[in-house]
């Protein structure tokens, strides 16, 4: 449980939705922290997601020590990150944004 004097960690914090984000936590007085940005691993579909995350925690955590190290020093995450474009024609892309990126955010916060 996050105690009132901890950051809360804003990933996707430059995009329109996580500026908005970040200026509600700040009003609030929840110390919001810009975490960079998540390195999503190449190669993993929506039918492999489960399994190659799995296999591949320790070369993601690898990729996104940055950010695991600036996780440890929250005690909330929010995540404004993804792709909001429902006319984006291709399903891969939103994909990654919206279902592998919340999927390997967890997996390095577990890492935490």
């Amino acid at each position: 449980m996050a105690t009132e004097d901890e950051k809360t960690g804003v990933l996707g914090a430059s995009g329109f939705v996580g500026s908005a984000v970040v200026a509600s936590l700040d009003e609030l007085g929840l110390r919001p922290v810009a975490l960079p940005r998540v390195v999503l691993p190449e190669g993993i579909t929506p039918e492999s997601m489960a399994a190659d995350l799995r296999s591949s925690i320790s070369d993601i955590v690898a990729q996104n020590l940055s950010l695991v190290d600036e996780m440890d020093d929250v005690g909330r995450l929010v995540n404004a990150a993804g792709l909001a474009a429902p006319t984006e024609p291709n399903f891969h892309t939103l994909w990654r944004a919206n279902t592998l990126l919340p999927a390997v955010v967890d997996l390095l916060a577990n890492e935490v």
